[in-house]
């Protein structure tokens, strides 16, 4: 049991512990290690959905769609002109030639915009602007470069055919079909569909709160100098930015010391707030594990770490409802377990479809050897279409600003030589 005394300041805020409901018994310890999408799966099944919002189509771009909508009208509404010139009946033009041309009478105009029904006399034609309505008993239109104007007479050298540069009524989207599925990502086109259709306001998710909890004692804040032993804190930030670009919030809940109790605690309160929570930092083997201890003992259900290469285990716990990823320390690891793992657990959160990752094809300037008989992730640096692995020690930035892209190696295939084609996941 944590005894955290009547009151504490955490993170420059005062809070009353007895708030929080802390565990008296710890979970079931997961033990072992699984794979990357068993660790999805299981996240996706015991996470709490995002909940939802209606906001106007012109502020929905990039969100997920809470509903599935279809159209209640056709659209176009009404057959009309794809280009400028006159319509007709194409019956009425059958049989011309330029010895023997069809001959109309151009009884008037369509306006534009007009909600007047014209009617088309046999053997006439009236002028029609791009996008104007059909008049009754037209069924085709002849651009005006095809035609020829002598007074008020159409003559025409070249039949016309049926349906000739008419788009027909509900040939983008007809009534009851369908639009957009709930679970897609709204893009610029679709809110001009939306538009279309007379659907100004959307039903879509929630953006995500994500909590982001740094440990380190050797960490200040960016702003600052750091004395000697000292280093700037980088992980929230580069979570933060990367959270932000998936569609969700970031809650920066500062950093705090490598201790149990003080882990837990930002845990506690992290959760409280936010729909997931990240812990940077904290891990290590044995007994220095702070943040898998922390998590085992708050674990809702017993989970095992993920296990890839290169870092160390990513730390997975369920905790009030509430997913908390444990990342490793190192930025470069760090990176590569937001982009493999993070991104797809909040599309699950946001009941999203799994989105089109950008990918290339690319050969191997360099061997990468396996050293371990495990699915491994490398950072390569793509340069005219060759990829050469960033080979950076451990706690160096560097290797993350040199990279653009994950190559991922199968554990069956004991590495790639140069050489070899390899697909990259890139940013």
């Amino acid at each position: 049991m944590f005894d955290y005394g009547p009151m504490i300041t955490i993170h420059g805020m005062e809070a009353v512990p007895h708030v929080l409901p802390v565990p008296t018994d710890p979970a079931p310890a997961g033990g072992g290690t699984c794979s990357l999408e068993d660790a999805i799966k299981f996240i996706r099944q015991s996470a709490r959905a995002a909940g939802s919002e209606v906001v106007p189509i012109d502020h929905a771009d990039g969100r997920i769609l809470a509903e599935t909508i279809r159209a209640d009208c056709d659209v176009p509404g009404f057959d009309r002109a794809s280009m400028d010139g006159y319509a007709l009946r194409a019956a009425d033009t059958q049989g011309a030639s330029r010895s023997a041309p069809a001959r109309l009478l151009v009884t008037g105009s369509v306006a534009m915009g007009s909600s007047e029904t014209v009617a088309l006399a046999p053997n006439a034609a009236l002028e029609i602007p791009t996008g104007g309505r059909l008049p009754g008993g037209a069924d085709a239109v002849v651009p005006l470069e095809r035609a020829e104007r002598r007074g008020a007479t159409l003559v025409l050298a070249l039949p016309v055919e049926t349906g000739a540069h008419v788009t027909r009524r509900g040939a983008d989207f007809a009534a009851g079909g369908l639009l957009l599925r709930e679970g897609s990502t709204i893009r610029p086109q679709d809110v001009g569909v939306l538009a279309a259709v007379g659907r100004t306001r959307v039903r879509v998710r929630r953006p995500l709160r994500i909590g982001i909890v740094s440990t380190g004692l050797e960490l200040v804040d960016a702003a600052s100098e750091p004395a000697p032993g000292e280093v700037r804190e980088v992980n929230s930030h580069l979570i933060g930015v990367f959270v932000r670009r998936q569609g969700a919030i970031p809650l920066l809940c500062g950093v705090v010391r490598d201790d149990p109790d003080e882990l837990t605690y930002a845990v506690l309160r992290a959760v409280a707030d936010c729909d997931a929570v990240v812990v940077s930092g904290g891990s290590a083997r044995g007994e220095r594990d702070i943040t898998g201890h922390v998590l085992e003992r708050l674990s809702d259900r017993a989970m095992p770490a993920v296990s890839f290469g290169p870092g160390k285990p990513t730390r997975i716990a369920m905790v009030q409802g509430r997913p908390v990823i444990g990342l490793p320390g190192h930025p470069a690891s760090s990176f590569i377990v937001l982009v493999l793992f993070l991104s797809r657990l909040l599309e699950g959160m946001q009941g999203s479809s799994p989105g089109a990752r950008c990918r290339q094809t690319v050969r191997l300037a360099a061997p990468i050897p396996l050293r371990r008989p495990r699915v491994t992730y490398r950072l390569v640096r793509i340069r005219d279409g060759w990829a050469t692995p960033v080979d950076g020690r451990p706690g160096r930035l560097s290797t993350l600003f040199e990279c653009d892209g994950i190559v991922v190696i199968p554990a069956d295939r004991g590495g790639l030589r140069a050489g070899d084609e390899a697909d990259v996941i890139t940013w």
